[in-house]
């Protein structure tokens, strides 16, 4: 199904980077080998970055404290990528969400901390969350086939090619991985709703499970793609224009919640959809992992309105009525900071949730 044109082949120390193009004409994929380790594959918009390549290439050490692979790597990050260093500083400002005035500016005037409730945001995220609305809805999709369109609207993500990503990049073991996850928190044969679920590459596994499943998504062109491919019932909208006598058993929202201005909104519209015995399952980047400390800035992804920590979700999802079951955070298949540490030091990380992607499940 994919065709792959090596283009060159570069030896960097004792890494081999081999470019590929992709059948799709406007992408192109890394792929990186390490010795001894599996390929590691993604597209010049999520890899590029060359503090990142630097560092995969370079920092090759295996460090026995995260605190000690935390100051090394770091140093690494900001000697080459100076504007990455986060530069707190005090603020009186109120917290939205507890009312606190314990907060921190993360960006001057920008992002604000709050050391109470843990929550991160943007202080402007309902203004921000208009424009983006209207990015992720566009009728062309450019959202999630051209990165150069995102930055030309100020935007500093995007997707060279969605599709591309998950089936390449992430591949279907990952895929079928995530799922094996969820389903191991609800009941059999249940009736799931996922929120953003773009063109229902994960929806498509729930249901070929034996899942009811139902899609929302804001982008006209990835809800036809999800019918058209895998037949799947997918409106274009948010979970508000749902009736709210229609119950799930399920509601999931991967790499979605963090979009969303309104949170509060949100789960009290979540809230109502669920049925009794209903969870709320989010996969969400942490802010307070390991790479976030690294990399800084890099990490305050540009369309990200609120950034999250275990203390901050939990927190947020405390106050608004739901109680937490499970919370665990996973390695990222990017950054791949786990190839720097011990197994003692990963096994602490797990521990203390310094890993990069946070699951969390709630009732």
């Amino acid at each position: 199904e994919y065709r792959f044109d090596f283009k060159t082949t570069c030896e960097l120390d004792d890494v081999e980077i081999t470019y590929l193009s992709f059948s799709c004409p406007d992408s192109q994929l890394i792929l990186r080998r390490s010795p001894g380790e599996n390929f590691v594959v993604g597209t010049l918009g999520e890899l590029h970055d060359e503090a990142i390549e630097k560092m995969l290439a370079e920092q090759m050490a295996k460090y026995d404290t995260y605190d000690e692979a935390c100051k090394e790597l770091q140093n690494s990050y900001i000697a080459i990528r100076p504007s990455s260093k986060v530069d707190i500083s005090e603020s009186n400002a109120e917290c939205l969400f507890c009312k606190s005035k314990s907060t921190m500016w993360v960006e001057a005037n920008s992002i604000l901390e709050c050391k109470n409730c843990g929550l991160i945001y943007r202080i402007d995220a309902h203004a921000r969350e208009e424009e983006y609305v209207e990015v992720y809805g566009a009728q062309d999709g450019h959202y999630f086939s051209s990165v150069g369109k995102i930055q030309d609207k100020g935007l500093s993500h995007g997707y060279e090619f969605y599709e591309e990503w998950i089936d390449v990049i992430l591949g279907p073991s990952f895929v079928r991985s995530r799922i094996d996850l969820f389903e191991s928190y609800i009941k059999a044969n249940s009736k799931v709703l996922e929120v953003g679920c773009a063109c229902g590459i994960f929806l498509s596994e729930f249901k070929r499970r034996g899942n009811e499943t139902k899609g929302l998504e804001l982008s006209p062109p990835l809800a036809k793609r999800a019918f058209d491919k895998y037949g799947l019932d997918v409106s274009v909208g948010t979970i508000q224009s749902l009736n709210v006598g229609e119950q799930f058993d399920a509601i999931i929202y991967m790499d979605v919640f963090e979009h969303i201005a309104d949170v509060q909104g949100e789960l009290s519209a979540i809230k109502q959809r669920l049925s009794p015995d209903g969870r709320l399952l989010l996969e969400l980047p942490s802010q307070g992992s390991l790479e976030s400390q690294i990399v800084g800035k890099d990490f305050l992804f540009g369309e990200h309105l609120l950034f999250y920590t275990p203390k901050g979700i939990q927190s947020l999802l405390q106050q608004n009525g739901f109680a937490v079951e499970e919370m665990q955070t996973l390695p990222d298949r990017y950054f791949s900071i786990d190839r720097f540490l011990t197994q003692g030091c990963i096994d602490q990380m797990k521990k203390d949730k310094q890993f990069e992607r946070m699951i969390v499940v709630a009732k």
